[in-house]
């Protein structure tokens, strides 16, 4: 999508709360979410979004991953709930 600007696909477990502290983390860490389209199903949500750092934040992949990881709550070695391209 362009330099700081990627698409992010979180799978993960409905969690009460999950969806508002995942873009409360998100802005709180330098980012913006430029589109967002989310959709929940027999507990589980697909949340598309696209993302951009804002101002002179720079954010790698690796480091977008790990922190969405973080927020969901998947281990790093199980990341198959969040997948991010530029």
């Amino acid at each position: 999508m362009g330099r700081n600007k990627f698409h992010v696909t979180v799978k993960c477990k409905n969690k009460p709360g999950g969806f508002v502290e995942l873009l409360e983390t998100i802005a709180r860490n330098g980012l913006e979410i430029t589109e967002i389209s989310s959709f929940a199903f027999s507990g589980f949500s697909l949340i598309v979004f696209g993302v951009e750092a804002k101002g002179e934040k720079e954010i790698t992949i690796a480091e977008l991953r790990k922190l969405l990881l973080m927020i969901i709550g998947v281990p790093e070695e199980n990341d198959k709930g969040v997948t991010v391209n530029e």
